[in-house]
């Protein structure tokens, strides 16, 4: 089964960080952010523009699709977050916010 999950490799504190997924089969599961071993907290936002209540994973499922993770916190510049999803993780560094 080919599977590809994308996520920017900097973002940027107060942005929404926008991910996508495609796979040649449906698949459903849970989309994880973690600094370290902590699970954030955040809320996650639909290609239509439906938001989530705010969580710390969230279960998406299809066989590709668009997506924001919102309101994920406050953390360092430098600091590396990893977004999980169907046993990929994409790692990305915090920038400061403008």
């Amino acid at each position: 089964m080919s599977f590809t999950l994308t996520a920017p490799e900097s973002i940027t504190v107060g942005q929404p960080i926008p991910f996508s997924f495609t796979s040649e089969t449906r698949v459903g599961g849970r989309v994880r952010l973690t600094a370290g071993t902590e699970a954030l907290t955040y809320r996650l936002q639909n290609e239509a523009g439906e938001t989530s209540e705010p969580g710390a994973g969230h279960r998406v499922r299809g066989k590709s699709g668009p997506y924001a993770l919102l309101d994920w916190g406050e953390h360092a510049e430098g600091t590396e977050l990893v977004l999980r999803f169907e046993g990929h993780k994409v790692w990305m560094t915090v920038k400061a916010g403008a």
